[in-house]
């Protein structure tokens, strides 16, 4: 993850939690409770779960502002619009895979023998505009963040 997406997906540092195991109320910081080496200073139980939940949320909120910078790229280099009622009626923004992408494309174009192959090359050519260190080849299928940025680091951006 980026330092800038991940300072837009900010949590108070620390954060009050609460340990599923005891019941035990405490605060603990962010970068812990991410790198899922948080434990309760009670009983010793782990933060995992809560880690878990915390590392989901930042995914889910990546995804869908990576999904925008792409559509914003295509718009702009190819002259079209993909209008969010077509993203929308694929999948949730935040579960938008590189296929959901191409499908959104290819929806938004004029019919033609070649549409497919067309709106691929279009995400695809967007996605290295985007993001040029995005690992290749892209797995089609996968969460859009996780096929750009496969080895998030949750910590990055946290105090």
């Amino acid at each position: 993850m980026t330092s800038d997406k991940a300072n837009q997906m900010r949590f108070q540092d620390p954060i009050d939690s609460h340990c599923e195991a005891c019941g035990h109320q405490e605060r603990i910081r962010v970068r812990d409770i991410l790198a899922l080496r948080a434990t309760c200073s009670n009983c010793g139980g782990s933060f995992r779960q809560s880690g878990l939940r915390m590392r989901a949320l930042i995914d889910d909120t990546v995804n869908f502002y990576d999904a925008v910078q792409i559509i914003m790229s295509i718009e702009e280099n190819e002259g079209m619009k993909i209008s969010d009622a077509v993203v929308e009626g694929i999948r949730p923004w935040e579960h938008l895979t590189i296929r959901d992408l191409i499908t959104a494309a290819e929806c938004s174009m004029a019919p033609t023998i070649d549409r497919r192959f067309r709106a691929e090359r279009m995400v695809i050519a967007a996605i290295e505009n985007v993001f040029p260190s995005a690992p290749k080849p892209f797995d089609y299928d996968a969460h859009l963040h996780e096929a750009i940025s496969p080895d998030p680091d949750y910590e990055k951006g946290y105090p």
